[in-house]
């Protein structure tokens, strides 16, 4: 695909801009996916409160 593409022709181009750039795909995923796990986990511990659930959303 184009993006593995481009990625494998950065990294053949210039390590230094494909390690800045997998830092920064890989704190743009923490920084989504850390806040998905708390919603799940708050999600989870109001599972019984179906109102209070809806609440967090």
């Amino acid at each position: 695909g184009p993006v593995l593409t481009g990625c494998s022709y950065l990294v053949w181009k210039d390590w230094n801009w494909a390690l800045v750039l997998g830092i920064v795909i890989a704190g743009g995923c923490a920084a989504f996916t850390i806040p998905f796990i708390i919603l799940l986990v708050d999600f989870y511990m109001d599972y019984k409160n179906v109102s209070g659930a809806f609440v967090y959303l």
